[in-house]
Order: C-alpha cells, then sequence, then structure tokens
C-alpha cells in the first residue's frame, strides 16, 4: 500500500535506511556484503510497525514491533528505492529513499591469438596477440599485459617480434575494483631460418674437376630456436636422401641440399660437381720407314 498520513497530535511513526557494504570498492561500489538496513519507529505506546514496505520489492519486513531493524541484500546493479514505514496507529512513515551500487562480478575477459603460420605451433611472421574484456554492470576500467614477466603495460594488443618462445598475460580490472583471473597465453615464434653447412673435399683434379670418384658430399644444419626437423640431399633433381650422397659417375652433376627448422624455415645449397675419371684416348702415327728393315735413312 501506500504511504498513509493521519492527523493527529501524536509524532508520526518514522524510517530510515542506510547501504552498508562489506567489501568497499573503487568510485562508490560495493564489492561484497552489501545490504541495505532500514529501521523504523513508532513512538506512540501501544502501537508498532507493521510493516516497511517498498516501491521495488513490496515488503521487506513485518516485524510487529516498535523498532524494527530489516536487511535486504541487493543484487549486482545500481538503483535507488524508495521506502516507508506502517503502523499499527494507522499512518506511515514518511516516505524516503536510498541508493546502492553493487558489482560482486568480475569482468570477462578473452584472450586471442590468430592460427600460427608456421608448422608445429609456431609463427614464422611476427603475430600481434590481444584481448577484449567487457563488464555488465560497473564496466570495464582497464586491460592489461605482460610479456615474459616483465613490466605490466596497459593495452589490449601486443605485438611480439622476437624469436622465442613467450609467455603473454593479460588481466582486467572493472570500474568496481573486480579483477580477473589472468589468462595466460604461449605463444612461439622463429622467423629465421636454419644455418646448414655442406661438406665436400676439394677437387683432386684441374679446373674444379674430380678425377676420382665417388665424391662423397655431406651436410649439417643448426638452428637456435625451433630446432632442426630435417636435413636432405639430392642429385641431379632426383629423390631426397639423408646426407652424405655420392655423385659416382662422370659428368656434370648438381648437387641440392637443403636444411628445414620445425618451425618450417629452410636454407637450401646448390653445388655443380665435375667428374672426369677417364684418360683421353691417346692414337700416335708415323711415315713408313723409308731404309731396308724398318729403318729411316
Amino acid at each position: 500500500m501506500k504511504p498513509v498520513t493521519v492527523t493527529t497530535t501524536d509524532p508520526p511513526a518514522t524510517a530510515d535506511a542506510s547501504f552498508q557494504c562489506g567489501t568497499p570498492g573503487n568510485n562508490g561500489w560495493c564489492r561484497g556484503g552489501a545490504n541495505l538496513v532500514f529501521t523504523a519507529n513508532e513512538p506512540v505506546s501501544g502501537y508498532v510497525i507493521s510493516a516497511i514496505e517498498t516501491n521495488l520489492w513490496g515488503y521487506i519486513c513485518q516485524p510487529n514491533t516498535a523498532s524494527p531493524t530489516c536487511t535486504y541484500a541487493p543484487g549486482d546493479g545500481t538503483g535507488t528505492v524508495a521506502f516507508w514505514a506502517e503502523s499499527t496507529y494507522g499512518d506511515s512513515s514518511t516516505q524516503a529513499s536510498v541508493a546502492w551500487k553493487v558489482d560482486t562480478t568480475a569482468p570477462v575477459l578473452t584472450p586471442s591469438v590468430p592460427a600460427p603460420d608456421g608448422q608445429n605451433g609456431w609463427f614464422v611472421t611476427s603475430p600481434q596477440v590481444s584481448a577484449s574484456g567487457s563488464d555488465a554492470t560497473s564496466g570495464l576500467a582497464s586491460v592489461q599485459y605482460q610479456v615474459d614477466g616483465g613490466t605490466w603495460q596497459s593495452g589490449e594488443t601486443v605485438n611480439l617480434s622476437t624469436d622465442g618462445v613467450h609467455t603473454v598475460v593479460f588481466k582486467a580490472e572493472d570500474v568496481a575494483g573486480n579483477t580477473t583471473t589472468s589468462q595466460r597465453v604461449t605463444v612461439k615464434i622463429d622467423t629465421t631460418a636454419p644455418t646448414l653447412t655442406p661438406s665436400m673435399p676439394e677437387p683432386n683434379g684441374d679446373d674444379d674437376w674430380f678425377v676420382t670418384a665417388p665424391v662423397q658430399i655431406g651436410a649439417s644444419a643448426e638452428d637456435a630456436t625451433s630446432g632442426v626437423a630435417s636435413v636432405e640431399c639430392r642429385i641431379d633433381g632426383g629423390a631426397w636422401q639423408t646426407p652424405p650422397v655420392n655423385v659416382t659417375s662422370d659428368g656434370e652433376h648438381v648437387v641440392e641440399c637443403e636444411a628445414t627448422d620445425n618451425a618450417g624455415n629452410s636454407t637450401s645449397w646448390r653445388k655443380t660437381v665435375e667428374v672426369d675419371t677417364t684418360a683421353p684416348a691417346l692414337t700416335a702415327s708415323a711415315p713408313s720407314p723409308d731404309g731396308s728393315e724398318g729403318w729411316y735413312v
């Protein structure tokens, strides 16, 4: 029912309320233990407060005592509620109001990492990692990130450019001061191709020719970040093989070797190997002798 005013010489009933917070937050918000505490008083002996009523939630309590205290726990949100006390005397207190601001819920934070453009979860270019936050009640105040245990920085986006395995941690805070559980992502970057080192003997003939066979070509590789995945060589466009490979036949042969790391970066090497193990054919000629018995005179 609505407040009722009764003309009387007796003092009227009174009502009051306060917003009480167990865990105060920022900017006037309550982060936990929020209560609206209503009090009332019927000053005339023999009469009691029959109810404390609000415009939003109806009756808060029906105490039937002269000086009751009633508590109501509002949920997350903000607002103002009007209230009054009703007395068995037949009147009501003057209508009053009390406001509240409650946010007990941390913001939502969602990190985002693009799909790796290399192999085995590695990036072979510099990726951009981001996080988006939202808060339905007090609103989002900030998003911060930390790279590899460094200093916290404000922002929702971080560009990673150095090779290695990086840990990026995001956190968000709402206007009330609630913070998210940190969100952690791991980003693997290897933009550097492996180092490929071929090996072969020095030519043992003239003009860079080999005059013996086989000619053995080896290759090894190193990769400081993602590690070496494979080293292979082939001769004259044939099948790739694990080195060493042998050039066994005469002629000019193209030897190719390639090293690939676990991220998919590769380095290649190409060499023409010339082999001639066959001596030239030699034909001698002389004129017929002009003397007797094979003598030249």
